[in-house]
């Protein structure tokens, strides 16, 4: 199972950065633009019916500082290792355990959709209502005495 990941993970990082770089390099041969499209989506496709076959678990840990992060295994072996929370910058975990654990689950979804990486964006935490999505109120306004 870890060597057939490693390689549908690599097949789709791959095919992600041609297809990033099809809008500005000259395609060799029979490829283009088109066929690159259908290759990607037929790779997903493979991923997703991998993961269909595929216990996915998650785990939530607490963190050093605290607070949550989580695992998630497929099959029983480590695959995701997610101690911050994803798609925003910093190095901070969840604030909640539930919250975790619905990012995780949101992952694993995407991952048995066939996306590997499971990306998760600020606008997705959003949705999922994660705490730390959402920006700090700002206080900056001043009153004169």
């Amino acid at each position: 199972m870890p060597k057939l990941l490693f390689i549908l993970t690599f097949l789709l990082v791959f095919s992600q950065c041609i297809h990033a770089q099809a809008d500005t390099l000259a395609l060799p041969g029979m490829l283009n633009q088109d066929s690159l499209k259908l290759q990607m989506a037929q790779q997903k496709k493979a991923i997703a019916e991998e993961f269909a076959k595929t216990q996915l678990q998650a785990m939530i840990t607490k963190t050093a500082d605290g607070r949550y992060g989580y695992y998630i295994f497929a099959d029983g072996q480590l695959l995701i290792e997610q101690k911050t929370i994803p798609g925003l910058p910093g190095n901070t975990g969840f604030i909640t355990e539930a919250e975790a654990q619905k990012t995780a689950n949101f992952a694993i979804d995407k991952l048995k959709a066939g996306e590997m990486p499971p990306t998760i964006s600020a606008e997705e935490l959003k949705t999922l209502q994660i705490t730390a999505a959402y920006p700090e109120p700002t206080t900056d306004i001043k009153t004169k005495n």
